[in-house]
């Protein structure tokens, strides 16, 4: 008894202390200090049933003071892996939400499961109004541009991070950057916008190729003021618009800066191209009327000048056709419009003259005539005869055949000039033709015919190969010619050397062999014959006549005694021989034994 009076004593002093230890907490607890917007986690009885509350107990909360726009979930505890028993409220959640800063109070009332309700325990709450951290504004920056550092803190003095964490200036336009304080602080999340400006576009136009001392107006756009270097061949530095006019190939860049003070560049290159070699046709020189062609070489395109008697003014290739000595000047243009001039001298000559200053004269002969002429200037040719310079610019041509008409041409600094002459008549006396015989030999004749002729008394007898002109194959009766043919026998007065007006014409045939053929060698038996024929002739002739029937003709018979070859000569109409030959063989009779008999 004493022993349990002890400890009931020791229960009732421990119950004793735990309640004047929840009077204090529930009476007498510090204020809560959140910040305004917080999320909160709230309990009562924090050792019983593992934070789950009195068993069999249930518990209202709700904020009883202030003007709470939160929200209260029940069954709630920081640690997730934490469940409350079922049925329990003793954990909640309190979201602050939009409540606004000042004093709020949190109570809760204990309902026991034998539906009595406890004292409520009160909990002052003091939300903290949000700081909004302060930031000097960032002025545009050019894209692409190095940006400046977000700071780590704002001028208030509230610390957090960005997001994102630093400025990209790749992209144009306004972006926003987010600060978020760090924690314990009650700032609110701040944004800080800062605007990509965009680099200007900056264009240049122009002309990128010149001539050599030629110049190029080059424009910049895109922009609001421009700087141009470098300064070499330029007729500014500064200005949309500047003249380029450099003596070599330059590289010019210009720098363009926009209203937000951007910058950007563009390049361009001035290639001066070299004048192109431009060359023309050597000096030439002409006979007054003619023409000649001029020609121009190293350009892509030609102009040419004087205009004068030219078939164009442009062209490679122009006639020139000038009246007196001129000097074109042609001028090569090249694929880069880059002109050069070169010049070509056209020399006119005068053409010489030529007159006859004498009647032509026939020969004595009245085979050839001659004549007499003067020129201005210049050596004299003639199609035929002969020429003689006299001196003086006087000439003589002798020996041109009667009757042949001639061509004079004069030649005075390349320049020709030519005077047709006319034979005068040189009459000849009529001669007669000759007469000739024709003649016919057979092939293999040895020596072969001459052919003969008959003039007249005072006349001689030329051979020639044609009826007219040709050669000359010999003279006089009898002619051996070289072979058969025609041939032209010309008579010849012996006094004038006239000749007939006519040639005759004496043929000389060679004419064929006869193809003689005769009938096939043939065996008879001796005492028999034959009959041999023979063709391709028009007369035959047999040796051996004595065992034929006839020596003559076809067909002949044969009684040889013995083997005998026949040949026979065949005669053509020509006279012409030819001849063919026949074995006939003479077989001997059988001697036969004679009969015997019993």
């Amino acid at each position: 008894m004493k022993h349990f009076k002890l400890w009931l004593a020791i229960i009732l002093a421990l119950f004793a202390i735990k309640v004047d230890l929840r009077a204090q907490e529930n009476n007498s607890a510090t204020p809560q200090t959140l910040c305004v917007g917080s999320v909160k986690f709230y309990r009562v009885d924090p050792s019983e049933n593992a934070g789950g509350g009195t068993t069999n107990s249930t518990y209202a909360w709700s904020v009883i003071t202030g003007p709470f726009a939160g929200t209260i979930t029940t069954n709630q505890g920081p640690v997730v892996a934490w469940t409350a028993p079922a049925g329990s409220t003793n954990r909640i959640q309190i979201d602050w939400g939009a409540s606004p800063a000042g004093p709020y109070q949190v109570q809760v009332i204990e309902t026991s499961g034998d539906g009595c309700a406890g004292d409520p325990i009160i909990l002052d709450v003091i939300l903290t109004p949000l700081t909004l951290p302060n930031f000097n504004s960032i002025a545009p920056i050019c894209q692409n541009a190095a940006a400046p550092a977000l700071p780590p803190a704002s001028i208030n003095g509230i610390t957090g991070t960005w997001n994102p964490a630093v400025i990209n200036t790749s992209s144009v336009g306004p972006s926003a950057y987010v600060f978020t304080p760090d924690a314990g602080q009650c700032a609110d999340v701040a944004t800080l916008n800062v605007t990509i400006t965009p680099l200007p576009t900056v264009l240049i136009t122009g002309t990128d190729a010149i001539c050599p001392g030629g110049s190029t107006n080059l424009t910049a756009s895109g922009a609001t003021s421009y700087t141009w270097s470098p300064a070499l061949g330029l007729s500014a530095t500064t200005g949309a618009n500047v003249t380029a006019s450099p003596a070599t190939t330059t590289p010019y860049t210009v720098t363009g800066t926009n209203g937000s003070g951007c910058i950007a560049t563009d390049d361009i290159t001035i290639t001066v191209n070299p004048l192109p070699t431009i060359t023309a046709s050597a000096n030439v020189a002409i006979c007054d009327g003619e023409s000649t062609v001029l020609q121009g070489f190293g350009g892509a395109t030609y102009t040419w000048s004087p205009a004068t008697d030219l078939s164009a003014t442009s062209g490679q290739s122009v006639t020139a056709s000038p009246t007196s000595t001129i000097t074109y000047t042609v001028t090569g243009t090249d694929v880069n419009g880059c002109q050069n001039t070169a010049s070509v001298e056209v020399t006119v000559n005068p053409n010489p003259t030529i007159s006859i200053t004498g009647t032509p004269t026939c020969s004595v002969d009245l085979l050839t005539y001659s004549l007499t002429v003067s020129v201005s200037a210049g050596t004299l040719n003639s199609s035929a005869g002969t020429v003689i310079d006299n001196g003086g610019n006087n000439w003589s041509i002798t020996g041109i055949a009667a009757g042949t008409d001639i061509t004079l041409t004069v030649t005075a600094s390349g320049c020709p000039n030519d005077l047709a002459i006319n034979a005068p008549v040189c009459n000849c006396p009529t001669v007669n033709a000759p007469i000739g015989t024709d003649d016919s030999y057979c092939i293999g004749t040895t020596p072969i015919p001459a052919l003969t002729a008959t003039v007249f008394a005072g006349q001689t007898l030329n051979w020639y190969d044609s009826a007219s002109n040709g050669t000359l194959l010999g003279t006089g009766s009898p002619f051996v010619p070289s072979g058969p043919g025609t041939y032209y026998a010309e008579a010849v007065d012996n006094a004038t050397g006239c000749v007939s007006s006519t040639r005759d014409a004496v043929a000389l045939t060679e004419n064929a062999l006869p193809n003689v053929t005769a009938s096939a060698d043939v065996a008879i038996c001796a005492g028999g014959n034959t009959e041999l024929t023979a063709s391709g002739a028009s007369t035959y002739n047999w040796n051996n006549a004595g065992s034929l029937s006839s020596p003559t003709g076809t067909p002949v018979t044969a009684t040889p005694t013995s083997t005998t070859t026949y040949t026979v000569t065949g005669t053509d109409a020509n006279g012409c021989q030819n001849t063919a030959s026949v074995v006939v063989t003479v077989n001997p009779l059988p001697t036969t034994s004679p009969i015997f008999h019993d």
